[in-house]
């Protein structure tokens, strides 16, 4: 599925047929936050532009310590995975993926 942002970027979202899903993405190129929900890795309908009030749980973004504290949350609600799409990372995110395994998931373990 290709969501092109209304500031031109075209972002790949990973259509796995077994993916069902209802809520945020945000645009790689200016950060622009999507609703959006998928059926069978399908749309629902197209996505629409959502205010980042709407965001700010859905997100998983900010200093080291920000992320540890909402997964610490997210942990004592009961949540036991954490999925970190992979249109938002670099070119190569090996770098960005070890800091965060060394940094922000030990505190949240």
């Amino acid at each position: 599925m290709m969501l092109t942002c209304r500031c031109g970027v075209k972002n790949y979202l990973d259509p796995y047929p077994f993916w069902n899903f209802k809520g945020r993405t945000r645009c790689a190129g200016c950060g622009a936050i999507y609703a959006l929900e998928l059926a069978g890795g399908a749309p629902v309908r197209e996505p629409q532009p959502a205010s980042d009030a709407d965001a700010g749980d859905a997100l998983l973004a900010g200093s080291v310590g920000e992320m540890r504290d909402k997964l610490g949350r997210l942990r004592d609600a009961g949540a036991g995975m954490v999925f970190i799409p992979s249109m938002f990372l670099p070119a190569d995110p090996r770098p960005l993926l070890d800091r965060f395994m060394s940094e922000v998931v030990p505190a949240v373990r």
